[in-house]
């Protein structure tokens, strides 16, 4: 079942985007050359990671998540 309400009907992937900003904050507390080097890594991983479950989601419900792509945001609303 494809859920659309909530925060999904804002964002495809709001776990993806805790990780992220949870991340980003280790990175914030004390920054330096390896945490920036780890958060900029968290990031891509974190990116390619939805792209492949978008992948698997397509797969799995065909036209209906490419609609709720075309309504939703990947990680923040209205904007990304």
């Amino acid at each position: 079942m494809l859920v659309k309400s909530g925060i999904y009907g804002l964002i495809r992937h709001p776990l993806y985007l805790s990780v992220f900003l949870l991340g980003t904050v280790v990175m914030l507390k004390d920054p330096g050359p390896l945490q920036i080097i780890l958060g900029a890594v968290n990031l891509i991983a974190v990116y390619f990671t939805a792209l492949i479950e978008e992948n698997e989601m397509i797969a799995k419900f065909g036209d209906k998540y490419k609609a709720y792509i075309k309504e939703t945001r990947m990680f923040i609303p209205f904007i990304l």
